[in-house]
């Protein structure tokens, strides 16, 4: 299920479905607090950057704001010069994701940023020592990355 919005006094769903004005504010609780879950378990989620320039606002449909625009660049589609956004962003609570969209105050599907793997380090092939090895210092070991 969606955010619902009202209109004439019905609220409307984005999968075509209606429910009573009374059940709106409890529907878009319940979806605020399943991207807030999505976030913290690292998971994909739709977004609303408020503008291009760094430091500008990411927040929910509702407007709840959950992080902030670390960067963004813009490229041409091959669709009559249609621009592309490439958004990078961090959470309020630390975490990087990225995603691309039609630009600022548009949704933008974004996914975490994997984290980087540990920095490889050399050690010696026949002792297993990492450097400086005595052995490769006299040209007798070899290295070989770890």
């Amino acid at each position: 299920m969606g955010y619902a919005f009202v209109l004439h006094g019905r609220g409307f769903l984005p999968e075509g479905g209606t429910l009573p004005e009374s059940q709106v504010e409890t529907n878009n609780a319940a979806c605020e607090a399943a991207d807030l879950a999505c976030i913290d378990e690292g998971a994909p989620l739709v977004v609303y950057p408020k503008g291009e320039a760094a430091g500008a606002e990411v927040t929910l449909w509702p407007g709840t704001v959950v992080g902030h625009v670390l960067s963004c660049r813009s490229s041409r589609t091959g669709f009559y010069g249609t621009k592309l956004f490439s958004f990078r962003w961090r959470t309020t609570a630390g975490r990087v994701y990225w995603g691309k969209g039609l630009g600022a105050n548009m949704s933008l599907r974004s996914r975490p940023v994997k984290k980087p793997g540990p920095a490889r380090r050399k050690v010696c092939a026949t002792c297993c020592h990492p450097f400086p090895c005595p052995g490769v210092l006299a040209g007798t070991h070899t290295f070989r990355p770890v």
